[in-house]
């Protein structure tokens, strides 16, 4: 099953996500990608900077990652996504992000770490 047939596959099994696929070079590729983000409940992705983009804008990520490959990812390797290894996860883990970060404390505790441990000098501190 190729990757955007896995999205759509949420789609339908997690109507309540309000799921978008948007396939790279569309139409809406030239549009401001931060907006996109703000507007998300959360985001799936693989090890892309969309996953980091995300964090940083206090969006849940989930991390798709069929194929074994990712676990070198910075935020995937700090705990910051719900990362999904197996096929039947990724329906159960969209659902699990869409929700409040209330619902999340473990998640919420890793993210906070995560951008802490990475972004910390940033602001000169």
């Amino acid at each position: 099953m190729k990757l955007l047939e896995h999205y759509e596959a949420v789609r339908s099994e997690v109507p309540e996500s309000k799921l978008i696929v948007i396939p790279q070079r569309n139409k809406f590729s030239s549009l401001d990608f931060m907006d996109w983000l703000q507007a998300c409940s959360a985001v799936i992705t693989g090890g892309s900077a969309a996953g980091l983009d995300a964090l940083l804008l206090d969006v849940p990520v989930v991390s798709i990652d069929l194929d074994g490959e990712l676990g070198e990812i910075d935020f995937v390797a700090a705990g910051a996504s719900l990362h999904v290894t197996q096929e039947a996860d990724l329906a159960p883990a969209v659902a699990r992000a869409i929700g409040s970060w209330k619902k999340l404390p473990e998640l919420r505790k890793n993210v906070d770490a995560f951008l802490q441990h990475a972004f910390h000098e940033l602001n000169g501190d």
